[in-house]
């Protein structure tokens, strides 16, 4: 049996007594990768790192530390890590993409032979733009080298990023390429340019604009399910058209009316969260009183897009006073009701703000906002929400933007209805902005673009969760952009199915994901599956219209409150490019993190019900058909399989093992010392002794839990066992023309030993690693003990063909000694050559006409005997005669 020893990932202990205690993210991620490292996932040398950012959530208190696997402090694309560690500084969770042996693939130069202006230059031209002068921003020292901000206004609506990366190509190389993210001018493309640091050729060019459109219609919908109260209102709702004479004051669709089907217009006075906005929404600089008198403040830059009004704000004066505009829900090019409408989405904007900041979206997390008045994270990035940008244009977009930098956020009028009056529609676009800066990290906005990310499916459920009032049921369908649309109130909207608990409205489940790779199809199956979670948790914790009122207490917060939190929370802990799985583990940990493990049974229920059970399988996150559902739920007694159970008594102790279940339990045992987290416990088999013994998981009654006791037994035994190495079949080398001696590898990387017990072993390599050896036949040994002394040794034939020097034909023929096959380079392409072959006796073997002989070419030697023999080329130009020896 070889050594295997279980690692959980999802939650461990602290991994040595001085890291309790650590403060510097350093500290963490350096002791989290030795023990990856002795796992062996990675090697030594791939222990390289960059921290892209790292703080503390306000709801979890929980710190998120996400980082880079690095080359010479430059990040490699692709491999995004976290790491996830307690108030009582345990890890908890972790995701981890590094490469293994990452140094084997061929590096380009760290040192970049373009400058970031001509990379931007480098884009622009390809945009069509031949007149770019990019002048860089001086800001906030982010965690990155060669990390850079631009200001470009004749390319980019915004400011340019600029950051130097590796990104491995087509052909496995690590190439080094300037990242670069330009918003163009005409508001329709974020494009995310890759371009190699040294070629200057574009490696990749990607739109990052995302877009709430698709071409679905709604599968048919339940008509007895109406138990919202929908407003009678009149088609042409005019308000007074003058104003209310107050201050601070918006009149729009308040919070959380989906849209002008389900309400009038009120007037809002001083609406802001004095937490989440302690100046108001009109501040920038953090001193009391306003710095703009229009629809632009700390949070939101609300104004018109389209270009013949564009960049027009309404004016509410020295009271801030935006109330009294007309509005009428049919817009027209002559009535557009621009100033009840950017009224409508500045209002929107800045209580998302609020709202989210409530659940941890804030300045160190990587909200949006001018001026984070001194709390973390990079300002000077409020989002410019631009209001009827397109006329005719049935959607809105969001583009993606790392902490610092502004993200544009469009809303469009549908033929005659106005997208900024389409609530769901706006919590759809700016949670994209949540999401993005979320997932991976603030400083990581290209998390969310695998095949079976759940970006949509987020946009989605957080429209519908914030638009929830008193009266709603589980079973009523909800749908997204019905007034964008014009299909009336709960019409069909723009998804295949409505969001509703009843499975025959919308029978989605997780293989539902292999019917259409979509991303709004894969987006639906999740928001499905997040608001069976909502109504599960209000069946159980009720309802509470202030969705506001968190505490972080389960017996104080309201389910529709924890559902808002845990969603929010779990992003957090969401690995970049993530599958369904890794979503709902996401979502148990941050269950666990905010409210404790009393929750589990109750999330499970939901994601059963779908087919996210306890057995899903999600394989390649890149991959939506290899996914296996599952409808069951963890058991309520106690259950324990052991991965392993037998032990060395020399193998040192084993760390993070696990295997009870459900989650919440105690191990006890001769040698065992629970780690005290309800999931992994350390087996030290030497304080056990030499013999069979008894493992037990014990769990308590609890709201998800029945007290009982399962059990399983170990052996920990003498180690009698040698290590095995698998070596090759013999290896052939050839040569490039010129050389003369070959630089002998790391072969006990390349084959690796294992044995029974021991997790170090101690191994040699003859002829030694790095030495120089002649053309020949050389005999490889690699040998390999462990802690009690057994060996184990095997050998190869390692084969080193030189190519000697070409004739005056300019062929050059190799290998001498041949075996199997016997190659021939030239310099020019040779038409219709014949090679003759003789044995030493001057007796024709074999005669080879060639047509085409090209520049190489290669005659089998299989079937000859041992011996010296004669090969003579007779071409047009040339004939030549060569001799070699078949080994």
């Amino acid at each position: 049996m070889k050594l295997f020893m279980q690692y959980t990932l999802f939650l461990f202990i602290c991994l040595a007594p001085f890291l309790c205690s650590a403060q510097k993210n350093t500290d963490y991620v350096r002791v989290y990768l030795e023990q990856f490292q002795n796992e062996n996932k990675i090697e030594s040398a791939d222990r390289q790192w960059v921290i892209s950012s790292d703080f503390t959530s306000s709801m979890s208190k929980v710190r998120h530390i996400y980082f880079n696997q690095a080359v010479h402090d430059i990040p490699i694309k692709g491999t995004e890590s976290s790491i996830h560690i307690s108030s009582e500084n345990q890890i908890i969770s972790s995701n981890n993409k590094f490469l293994k042996n990452f140094r084997k693939r061929s590096i380009d130069p760290p040192s970049p032979s373009l400058s970031a202006v001509d990379a931007i230059r480098r884009s622009a031209f390809d945009l069509g733009y031949t007149s770019v002068a990019p002048v860089e921003i001086k800001r906030g020292k982010t965690n990155l080298h060669n990390d850079f901000l631009f200001r470009a206004d004749k390319i980019s609506l915004v400011e340019v990023p600029v950051s130097l990366v590796y990104q491995i190509n087509d052909k496995n190389k690590m190439v080094l390429v300037w990242k670069i993210l330009i918003s163009t001018l005409d508001y329709q493309h974020h494009w995310e340019y890759s371009i190699a640091a040294h070629s200057g050729a574009i490696i990749s060019k990607i739109d990052r604009m995302l877009n709430n459109s698709n071409n679905e219609t709604c599968a048919t919908v339940k008509e007895e399910y109406t138990t919202r109260k929908e407003i009678e209102i009149s088609n042409h709702e005019i308000n007074s058209v003058l104003p209310s004479n107050c201050t601070e004051c918006y009149e729009v669709i308040e919070f959380p009316l989906e849209s002008p089907y389900y309400g009038e217009r009120t007037i809002v006075e001083s609406p802001y969260n004095p937490t989440a906005s302690p100046f108001g929404w009109h501040d920038t600089n953090g001193i009391p009183g306003p710095e703009y008198l229009v629809t632009t403040g700390n949070n939101v830059e609300a104004k018109i897009g389209n270009p013949e009004h564009f960049g027009f704000q309404p004016n509410g004066g020295q009271e801030l006073d935006f109330t009294g505009y007309p509005f009428d829900q049919d817009v027209t090019a002559e009535n557009l009701y621009e100033k009840a409408s950017l009224t409508n989405l500045f209002y929107w904007c800045n209580t998302l703000h609020d709202k989210f900041y409530t659940f941890g979206f804030d300045e160190q997390a990587g909200n949006f906002q001018e001026n984070n008045y001194g709390k973390g994270g990079f300002g000077g990035d409020s989002v410019m929400a631009m209001g009827q940008n397109e006329l005719n244009h049935c959607n809105g977009n969001f583009s993606i933007t790392k902490d610092g930098v502004r993200p544009l956020m469009r809303m469009n009028i549908c033929r005659d209805k106005d997208g900024s009056f389409d609530n769901i529609v706006s919590i759809h676009e700016y949670s994209h902005g949540v999401t993005i800066r979320s997932v991976g990290g603030p400083m990581n906005p290209s998390c969310l673009f695998n095949a079976e990310q759940m970006g949509e499916g987020w946009s989605d459920w957080y429209g519908v969760i914030l638009t929830m009032v008193p009266g709603d049921v589980p079973e009523r369908p909800r749908t997204i952009a019905t007034y964008l649309k014009g299909t009336g109130p709960d019409g069909q909207g723009v998804r295949a199915y409505p969001y509703t608990t009843d499975m025959a409205v919308n029978p989605l489940t997780y293989d539902s994901i292999k019917e259409n790779d979509a991303i709004h199809h894969i987006g639906t199956v999740w928001a499905t599956m997040l608001w069976e979670m909502t109504w599960e948790l209000i069946a159980n914790y009720g309802f509470d219209p202030n969705i506001d009122n968190f505490t972080g207490d389960i017996n104080s917060d309201a389910g529709n409150v924890m559902a808002m939190a845990i969603v929010t929370e779990a992003l957090k802990f969401t690995p970049c490019r993530p599958g369904f799985v890794d979503a709902r583990d996401a979502i148990f940990q941050a269950s666990r993190s905010i409210y404790g493990l009393d929750l589990d049974c109750v999330l499970w229920k939901p994601f059963a019900k779908r087919g996210l059970g306890f057995l899903a399988l999600q394989g390649d996150s890149s991959n939506v058909y290899d996914g296996t559902e599952s409808f069951i739920v963890p058991p309520r007694i106690a259950e324990f399989v052991l991965a392993e159970n037998n032990f060395c008594i020399d193998s040192g102790v084993q760390t993070s093992l696990s295997g009870g279940s459900p989650r919440g339990g105690v191990y006890s045992g001769p040698g065992i010392t629970d780690d005290g987290n309800g999931d992994t416990y350390t087996l030290d088999p030497e304080a056990a002794g030499i013999g069979t013994h008894t493992v037990s998981y014990e769990i308590f009654d609890s709201a998800c839990t029945d007290a009982s006791i399962a059990q399983e037994q170990f052996v920990v035994r003498y180690d009698s066992v040698a290590p095995e190495i698998y070596c090759p079949d013999n290896i052939v080398i050839n040569l490039p023309e010129g050389v003369y001696e070959y630089e002998v590898p790391n072969y006990i990387i390349q084959y690796p030993a294992t044995d029974d017990c021991s997790i170090a072993l101690t191994m040699t390599q003859v002829p030694v690693i790095g030495s120089f050896i002649n053309p020949g036949i050389h005999q490889v040994v690699l040998s390999a003990v462990d802690h009690a002394g057994n060996d184990f040794s095997c050998s190869f034939k390692l084969s080193i063909n030189a190519i000697p020097p070409r004739g005056d034909d300019g062929v050059v023929m190799y290998p001498v000694p041949a075996d199997e096959e016997l190659l021939f380079n030239s310099i020019n392409d040779i038409p219709n050559l014949t090679i003759t072959l003789f044995d030493i006796n001057g007796r024709l073997i074999e005669t080879i006409f060639f047509e085409h002989f090209g520049f190489s070419n290669k005659i089998s030697l299989t079937g000859l005997a041992s011996g010296m023999y004669f090969v003579k080329l007779d071409a047009y130009r040339f004939n030549s005669t060569y001799y070699f020896i078949k080994k």
